[in-house]
């Protein structure tokens, strides 16, 4: 099949390619405080969490973290039986969440639902808070975890 793609197909092909790998492989860009790598978080039922911190964001105290779970069995049959079948082949998932420091509170933003051969299963994007308000952390969810570690 590659070979009956003319040229500039073959170009195309090779150019999606690369994009894709470099939005799989990169967290996405935040506004203009984009600094950090992926760090081991914790493990729980679910699996293992890693965070990916933007530093502070333009308004003091408020944060924009990124949080990244690669689930273990357990953690698949719980999404199974909540959300159905669909998430059978559940690999992992990369959520964006702001976090009030000051007021210790948080507003989920993005999450991304990844199956095990890299397709999306689900994405849900908030809009920048236009329909969460935000809560409590919280007490001994990762969600403290990451808090902990970034409002310091």
């Amino acid at each position: 099949m590659y070979q009956l793609l003319r040229p500039k197909r073959r170009l195309e092909l090779v150019v999606a390619c690369i994009f894709l790998f470099f939005i799989e492989f990169h967290p996405p860009a935040y506004g203009k405080c984009e600094k950090g790598s992926w760090n081991l978080l914790e493990k729980d039922e679910n699996g293992i969490w890693f965070y990916y911190h933007d530093i502070e964001c333009p308004v003091p105290g408020l944060n924009i973290v990124r949080t990244r779970i690669i689930y273990n069995e357990g953690g698949v049959l719980r999404h199974v039986k909540k959300y159905g079948k669909d998430y059978t082949n559940l690999e992992q998932a990369i959520s964006i969440w702001e976090i009030d420091c000051p007021q210790r509170k948080f507003r989920l933003l993005n999450v991304i639902f990844y199956a095990k051969d890299k397709s999306i299963i689900e994405c849900y994007d908030d809009e920048r808070g236009k329909h969460f308000t935000l809560e409590d952390i919280p007490a001994g969810s990762f969600l403290e975890s990451v808090s902990e570690k970034i409002c310091r």
